[in-house]
């Protein structure tokens, strides 16, 4: 039971951080887009 919570554990901690860096890629994109426009 233990072991299955953890490997639970680890996918969420995984999943959050493939969402943080797509999150943060985004920004950048955006970021870049707006200072090529001035």
């Amino acid at each position: 039971m233990l072991s299955l919570l953890s490997e639970y554990h680890f996918c969420l901690h995984h999943l959050v951080l493939l969402d943080y860096k797509f999150f943060m890629d985004g920004q950048l994109h955006s970021y870049f887009k707006q200072k090529k426009q001035f």
